[in-house]
């Protein structure tokens, strides 16, 4: 049987080790983030994942050890999301989730937070208060784009 928010919560530890974060893992929920998939829709939340990934190709074009500039392609992001009760469901235990990694000192998880608050989701009313707070929290971590 298939457990999507366990899943989502390994992807997501994957994606918070420091000595080895998981390019796959980014990858895969930059895309649930794009499409709303088991988690909240987020164009900002999927920025996020997708830019870790996205850094390791400019710096391997930059060093002339990767890819080629010409086989990367530009593909438009875009999303279609239905709102069952069974993804709001899984929708509010992401969040638990990044609250307590937010309050843990993770600087991703409190950016995707703040972008979550300022821009609201399904289950998720906007607040500009709590936006601020957790960007704030992720600023003083050393998060450059959360100031």
């Amino acid at each position: 049987q298939v457990d999507v928010p366990r899943g989502l919560l390994n992807f997501f530890f994957a994606a918070q080790d420091e000595g080895n974060q998981s390019t796959p893992a980014h990858l895969v929920l930059g895309y649930r983030h794009m499409y709303g998939i088991g988690v909240p829709k987020s164009c900002q939340a999927a920025v996020l994942y997708y830019s870790k990934p996205a850094e390791k190709v400019m710096l391997s074009i930059q060093s002339g050890s990767g890819v080629q500039a010409r086989q990367i392609e530009r593909v438009r992001l875009g999303a279609n999301e239905e709102d069952t009760h069974a993804a709001l469901v899984q929708e509010a235990e992401v969040i638990g989730y990044y609250r307590h990694w937010a309050e843990a000192g993770s600087v991703d998880a409190q950016a995707a937070l703040g972008q979550l608050y300022q821009s609201g989701a399904s289950s998720l009313p906007r607040d500009y208060v709590k936006a601020a707070y957790y960007f704030k929290l992720a600023s003083e971590a050393g998060d450059v784009e959360s100031k």
